[in-house]
């Protein structure tokens, strides 16, 4: 390759992996996202919509004065809003499949704060990389 990195060349950036070994898949996946999200600068809320053939499940993440978490009840509207297939998201959820690769093939949608959105990603990136395709 030249001595350059994948992401030099125009890559777009993964998520560390977000899945322990040993733990339930989708509840784990949340609870390390709201760890790695802890200490960002910025508040919000985040909901990931996961869809799959008789599935339909929510998890959102409250990010505020520096804390997140995950809330199983969520008390209000997301600012941004993720719609997903369940295996698309456990391979964005493994670093796998780059978030904004799925967004541009059609797999994944999103709603509401793309601002937001793009500081998550910057937060659980998993190294150098595209944060946006324009």
């Amino acid at each position: 390759m030249n001595g350059k990195s994948k992401a030099s060349l125009g890559e777009f950036v993964r998520f560390k992996p977000l899945l322990r070994a040993n733990a339930a898949p989708l509840p784990a996946i949340f609870d390390e996202m709201a760890t790695l999200l802890t200490g960002s600068s910025f508040n919000g809320t985040v909901r990931f919509q996961l869809l799959a053939p008789s599935y339909d499940e929510s998890f959102t993440i409250l990010i505020k004065n520096g804390q997140a978490r995950v809330e199983r009840e969520p008390q209000n509207a997301a600012d941004f809003h993720i719609i997903v297939g369940l295996d698309t998201w456990l391979d964005i959820a493994q670093g796998k499949l780059a978030p904004i690769e799925a967004f541009t093939r059609g797999l994944l949608r999103v709603r509401g704060d793309i601002t937001l959105g793009q500081r998550i990603m910057k937060r659980l990136a998993a190294g150098g990389g595209r944060l946006s395709f324009c």
